[in-house]
C-alpha cells in the first residue's frame, strides 16, 4: 500500500519507521490545522505522520517540525512536494469548464483553464494541498514519496 499522503513539513526523508518508531508524535496534536495522521495498524507504513488534505490546507506554520523531536535543525527551503497535475484526467483539459483549482490556490500557482487546461507554476506552488479536495476529478496530488 502507498502512503495515504506526503510527511509533514521539512520531514521527508526523516520520517521513517526507524525513528518514529518509540515516538510519542507530539507532531500530531501540535497541527493548529488537525491534518497531521498516523498510518492505520494494518499498513506498511504503521504509525508513519502523513498529511491529510481532505481536512485543511497546511498552512505552513511549522508547529509540527517544531514539536518533532528527531526534525533537523536547518530546513531547506522547499518544505512540501510540489503539487502535480494528471493532464489526462484534468476536466479543463478535456474542454470542460472548471477552474475550481485555480480559485483554490492560496498562491496563485495555478493558472489556465477553459479549453487550455491547467498549468501548475512549480516556483510558486507551496504543495500546501488547498487544491487537492476542490478537483472533482482528483487530477492533482502531492507526492507521497519521503
Amino acid at each position: 500500500l502507498p502512503r495515504l499522503g506526503p510527511p509533514p513539513p521539512w520531514l521527508a526523508g526523516v520520517v521513517s519507521a526507524a525513528v518514529c518508531s518509540d515516538c510519542a508524535r507530539p507532531c500530531v496534536p501540535a497541527c493548529p490545522e488537525k491534518i497531521v495522521r498516523t498510518h492505520p495498524a494494518d499498513h506498511p507504513e504503521a504509525g508513519l505522520a502523513w498529511l491529510d488534505f481532505e481536512t485543511a490546507p497546511c498552512t505552513l506554520c511549522e508547529a509540527c517540525v517544531e514539536a518533532c523531536p528527531v526534525a533537523p535543525a536547518e530546513r531547506p527551503a522547499r518544505a512540501l512536494p510540489v503539487v502535480e497535475l494528471d493532464a489526462t484526467a484534468c476536466l479543463a483539459a478535456r474542454g470542460v469548464v472548471c477552474v475550481i483549482c485555480v480559485a483554490r490556490c492560496p498562491e496563485r500557482a495555478i493558472a489556465g483553464g477553459v479549453g487550455g487546461g491547467i498549468r501548475v507554476d512549480p516556483s510558486a506552488c507551496t504543495g500546501c494541498g488547498a487544491c487537492l479536495p476542490a478537483c472533482p476529478v482528483d487530477a492533482l496530488a502531492v507526492p507521497t514519496d519521503g
